[in-house]
């Protein structure tokens, strides 16, 4: 599976960038969480390995329910490409 995802611009700034991840479910519409899993208390941007600094760029252990706009790590600002630090981030098929 691809870890890298192009967005729809380049040169994208932290300061104008906001992100958040949401999954469609069936009975509940967006949720920011995968319901009826083990995981289902977790934030998806903690999940997917996004939400690991406070907002002075500190290691935090629940971090700040805010996207890490981090250059090289999880976005490539140059390209407009969000980067997933895990592997298989949707799982194996």
């Amino acid at each position: 599976m691809k870890n890298i995802y192009p967005l729809d611009g380049t040169q994208i700034s932290s300061e104008d960038f906001f992100m958040n991840v949401y999954y469609r479910d069936p009975s509940n519409g967006k949720v920011s969480y995968l319901p009826g899993t083990s995981v289902q208390d977790i934030n998806l941007l903690k999940l997917f390995n996004w939400d690991g600094l406070n907002s002075n760029g500190d290691g935090q252990q629940d971090g700040d329910g805010q996207f890490d706009f981090v250059p090289g790590l999880t976005i490539d600002e140059n390209n407009g490409k969000l980067i997933f630090t895990k592997t298989q981030p949707f799982g194996s098929i």
